[in-house]
């Protein structure tokens, strides 16, 4: 007898092989949202070090100003600590970006299978009925804790899933705990709190007794004894600003307010700012220079162009300088690798400068897959979704539902642009004042995606 469980929330792309009464079985692909961030940093860490290094290693003795050079032996140390963090961060990097993990959950036994380039690592747990999944701090990113899955079994433990985001780890340990039944009542919860679990159902925190309730410290879930209230979720301050905009956030463009005619690529008016670039039946491909508010564009594009000045301004100075000093070419090669490395790291405010000016926005509809990418020349980005995902595609507007009530915010409070909706996960097309043009992208979506047999949304 298979169980439901609720969709996984869009990511790496969590799947639920198999479910059943006595056994539950998950796949969680490789990637995850902090594996990219990770990786780049690593990588910058080890371009700098590198040159770095080079520099001071290759400097003769008599070079040195104010005395003698330091020794090797002091100086490979030094630098070792530096290619260690480097190293370090990269194997995690290919760790997060390349391991598949499944997990095997019953009653009595926990298993999890890791996999990296074909060779395989198999762990068991014993499980008993206390035994239970929860989000614990890995690491700290900026002063915000980075969360891992930690399975709580007898006498052992297992910390997995630190690479996926928030969402998709609550996910897991949820629907871990619902299938080992942490959620429901024991002897030990009955005598503290009637009814009452003691640990969240949410993210398997051990909760906090309060008068009446329990509280879990980390995603403010509050059970209460009324069993007409139990598992409700509160925010610890309701009226707080933070709770406010995270609630608004979970819904923002994602109601889809106005659904257009579907458009014919034939009948596009010549004048449209949408330009047709493939149209062969099953292929639609087209393309528009990217619409933003003229005010964003002149305060945004302000302060990139003064921080590319700025940054380009320096950097190149250095490459010219170490390129025409009189040191030794070691010195100049080394110096002029620290110098590119900056170089390459402005790419990513050059990129949306000329994106904001010069960029376009192109879309290519197939009947596997969707594909959008955003930005000029070669300094683009790309996210691609399954067409089978997609399940309505129309006009949707900065207003959010919260509470059950409609809300506007932010400057452009009420602008409508056109999204498609996805499983996977929204993909924003247009965000512009232009309501024709707004209408022709949707209409062209809603064209081809009904063309390839896809089954929309309607009023």
């Amino acid at each position: 007898m298979s169980q439901e469980y609720s969709t996984p929330p869009p990511g790496v792309g969590i799947q639920v092989v198999n479910s059943s009464a006595d056994r539950l079985v998950m796949a969680i692909p490789p990637g995850g949202k902090r594996a990219r961030g990770i990786g780049c940093f690593g990588f910058v860490w080890l371009a700098i070090t590198a040159p770095v290094s080079i520099i001071f290693l290759s400097v003769d003795a008599e070079n040195w100003d104010g005395g003698e050079a330091p020794p090797l032996l002091v100086m490979i140390p030094f630098f070792s600590l530096f290619w260690a963090v480097g190293i370090g961060m990269i194997v995690v990097w290919v760790r997060m970006r390349f391991t598949e993990i499944f997990l095997s959950v019953e009653r009595d036994q926990f298993t999890i299978q890791k996999r990296l380039f074909g060779r395989k690592k198999l762990k068991k747990i014993p499980l008993d009925e206390n035994s239970h999944a929860e989000l614990v701090e890995s690491y700290q990113q900026n002063d915000v804790p980075v969360y891992a899955i930690q399975m709580e079994g007898i006498g052992e433990t297992e910390k997995f899933a630190t690479g996926l985001s928030y969402e998709e780890k609550r996910w897991l340990a949820t629907t871990i705990n619902r299938f080992l039944g942490v959620n429901g009542p024991s002897t030990s919860d009955m005598s503290k709190a009637g009814s009452l679990p003691q640990y969240c159902g949410d993210c398997g925190s051990e909760l906090m007794i309060g008068e009446g309730k329990r509280v879990c410290p980390d995603c403010a879930r509050v059970y209460l004894e009324d069993e007409h209230q139990a598992g409700e979720v509160f925010d610890v301050d309701p009226g707080s600003r933070r709770a406010q905009t995270a609630a608004a956030l979970q819904n923002f463009g994602s109601r889809i307010i106005e659904r257009p005619p579907a458009l014919d690529p034939y009948e596009l008016p010549q004048d449209s700012k949408v330009r047709i670039d493939l149209d062969d039946g099953e292929t639609l491909a087209f393309s528009y220079g990217i619409q933003v508010p003229l005010i964003l564009k002149c305060i945004t594009g302000t302060f990139l162009t003064v921080f590319c000045l700025f940054w380009y301004g320096v950097s190149l100075s250095s490459v010219i300088f170490s390129v025409l000093s009189d040191e030794p070419i070691g010195i100049k090669i080394g110096a002029t690798l620290f110098a590119s490395v900056f170089l390459f790291v402005g790419l990513m405010p050059l990129g949306m400068l000329l994106g904001l000016f010069f960029g376009r926005a192109r879309l290519q509809m197939r009947r596997e897959e969707i594909t959008g990418s955003i930005g000029f020349w070669f300094l683009r980005k790309k996210k691609t979704i399954s067409t089978e995902s997609v399940s309505d595609v129309g006009l949707s507007s900065t207003s959010v539902k919260h509470n059950d009530e409609i809300r506007t915010i932010g400057r452009f409070a009420g602008l409508k642009g056109c999204t498609i909706k996805s499983s996977e996960f929204n993909m924003p097309l247009t965000f512009s004042s232009d309501a024709q043009f707004n209408e022709q992208v949707a209409g062209l979506a809603r064209f081809q995606l009904e063309r390839l047999g896809v089954k929309l949304a309607n009023d």
